[in-house]
């Protein structure tokens, strides 16, 4: 399933860094994706189940939840688990492109990372 995808901060995402960024709190908080009921109905996905997230820039497996957010697009807390997917192009603005990325989606068995499981997968140079 194609959508859009959004980042951006919350207060959840701010309160969880405070607490620190390896805490299960800041997993529970920052590794999701914020869909449409429509859209997960369509995609058989209930809240709370895995779902991969797929852009140009990498991938990462989040916990979804269900948003009021338009049926086309997803949206993804400010953190690591976007900082893959958003890519790392500022066209000299100094702030990497978080709005528009065009994304797949789908269910997965999967599990989410860690932050640390992300830091090593990055220091190897897995997408």
């Amino acid at each position: 399933m194609k959508i859009v995808l959004l980042s951006g901060r919350t207060t959840k995402q701010g309160v969880a860094a405070e607490i620190g960024k390896t805490s299960d709190d800041y997993l529970q908080n920052v590794a999701v994706i914020q869909l449409n009921p429509a859209l997960m109905d369509q995609m058989g996905v209930k809240d709370g189940d895995r779902i991969e997230v797929k852009t140009l820039h990498g991938s990462a497996v989040v916990m979804c939840h269900k948003s009021d957010i338009e049926e086309n697009m997803g949206f993804i807390p400010y953190g690591p688990w976007a900082n893959l997917l958003i890519g790392s192009e500022t066209q000299g603005t100094g702030m990497p492109d978080s709005k528009g990325t065009e994304a797949e989606i789908e269910k997965t068995d999967k599990n989410v990372e860690s932050v640390d499981e992300l830091l090593t997968r990055i220091v190897e140079g897995r997408k």
